[in-house]
């Protein structure tokens, strides 16, 4: 069990023993969950703790699927972008299934592939997005620039994996092999996923970038048994067309 998987379980055992205030539970929702699962639990809240296991049960059972709504609203996109609006800092992407998803881009989303962060995002751009929030709410949290001067793209299959040094080798459908590197929010992508202890022979798209000699993984998605060209696609570092993804992970 991670670290937040953790204090998650820790602070909803605070709650079902009775020990926490309404207002401090409030608190301790962060990520907040939606509007609609915010007001469900002041329903519940009011009124202060409840006495009985009952009442604690019930709470504890709301405050779960808040917690778990607000974790697997984070998702991954892959596409390309229609509209760039400085002025709200928001984008537009466009996935492989004709859906459109707008996206905030707030100051403190780290952007790969660019060195002119939000600026350097132009409409036409192939981009990976890792966002949280649903709708109106959708926030980036990463986002990578793809193509020949930005990150690229690999599909294929794990061979290796060692989760104490974020590292892992995956072969490709010519069986060249790669090892990366990854990030944190890229092994939190990797868990969603992999099952964890089959990971060796699964399929996988990386989305990476070459730095100081290494190849650092900042996204991961789950791979294909059959790729196709992205018709959204530009291209890869070597012109070849770039695998097609899904269009929400």
């Amino acid at each position: 069990m991670n670290t937040h998987a953790k204090s998650r379980k820790a602070f909803l055992f605070t709650v079902a023993d009775g020990q926490m205030t309404p207002k401090s539970v409030a608190r301790r929702l962060k990520p907040r969950p939606s509007s609609a699962v915010r007001k469900g639990i002041s329903k519940i809240l009011i009124g202060g703790r409840f006495p009985g296991t009952l009442w604690q049960a019930l709470l504890l059972s709301a405050l779960a699927m808040a917690l778990c709504a607000a974790q697997d609203a984070v998702s991954v996109l892959h596409g390309t972008i229609v509209k760039v609006d400085k002025t709200t800092k928001t984008i537009v992407v466009k996935t492989t299934d004709g859906a459109e998803h707008t996206v905030k881009v707030p100051n403190q989303a780290a952007i790969h592939g660019t060195k002119d962060g939000f600026d350097g995002l132009r409409e036409g751009s192939e981009v990976v997005v890792r966002s949280s929030g649903t709708g109106r709410e959708a926030t980036a949290e990463d986002l990578g620039d793809i193509g020949k001067d930005g990150m690229r793209v690999m599909e294929g299959t794990i061979e290796d994996i060692d989760r104490r040094t974020n590292t892992l080798t995956v072969k490709d459908v010519d069986g060249t092999e790669e090892m990366f590197e990854y990030t944190d929010h890229a092994a939190n992508d990797l868990s969603q996923v992999v099952v964890k202890g089959a990971e060796r022979g699964a399929r996988v798209t990386v989305y990476y970038s070459e730095e100081g000699g290494k190849k650092i993984a900042y996204f991961f998605a789950s791979g294909h048994r059959i790729s196709r060209p992205n018709p959204l696609a530009t291209s890869t570092a070597d012109g070849t067309p770039t695998m097609f993804l899904p269009s929400k992970i």
